[in-house]
This record gives C-alpha cells, structure tokens and sequence, in this order.
C-alpha cells in the first residue's frame, strides 16, 4: 500500500476507493454482438453506483448530479438505437469522473460500455 504525505493540504473530507462497490462489475470488452438491453442493464448498474456515490459524499452532488443526467440521457440514446449520441454522452460523463481518482474504477466501467459502441462521438 503506498503512503501519501499530505503536509501543508487541507482535506476536509476524504473517501477511500474500497467503500465503492463494483463486485458485480465488469472491465472486459463487451461481445460485438452484445444486446442492446445488456448495454443498457450494464448502464443502470452504473448509474446506481454514481448515485450512491453522490448520495453518500464521495462525489459532489452537483457532479453527480450531471454525471447521472449523462448516464440517463446514454441510456435513453441506447433505446432509441442512437450511439452516436450515446457514446457522446459516455465521454462527458467519463471525463467528469476520472477527476476523482475513487471513482476512476466506475469511469473504467463506462469506457467499457463506450468502447463497444466504437468509442466515436
């Protein structure tokens, strides 16, 4: 485990990346021809972890807030058959998250989903 020296930081707050749960998750690539209900089941569990997230501290709730109204708008995208927009929507909320290095493992997990729909904007 590596030691942080925080000398001269004011930290207010803080949150260790093992209170986030993501046992049921998964970082491999999705099947090309996954469905596009599994897609969006794997979305929903995402955005239940940003919420709790939010909900519990260690993400600002305005961050979060915009974060789930990406993940929402993506999975709204997907049931539309829209990709394009869907994979933009990932990106922003992907970018958003891998500023808070605790959630970078949730950021991982839609970069996933976002790479299996070709990562295109």
């Amino acid at each position: 485990m590596a030691t942080f020296h925080q000398d001269h930081q004011h930290v207010h707050q803080q949150f260790n990346a093992d209170h986030i749960d993501l046992r049921n998750s998964t970082f491999e690539r999705l099947p090309d021809n996954v469905a596009p209900a599994e897609v969006v089941r794997r979305l929903e569990a995402i955005l239940r972890e940003v919420e709790r997230a939010a909900s519990s501290g260690a993400l600002d709730q305005r961050a979060g807030r915009s974060v789930a109204d990406d993940l929402h708008a993506a999975t709204r995208s997907l049931t539309r058959d829209d990709q394009a927009e869907a994979s933009r929507r990932l990106r922003k909320a992907i970018e958003a998250l891998q500023a808070a290095a605790p959630l970078a493992a949730i950021g991982g997990a839609m970069a996933t989903i976002w790479n299996t729909l070709g990562g295109g904007s």
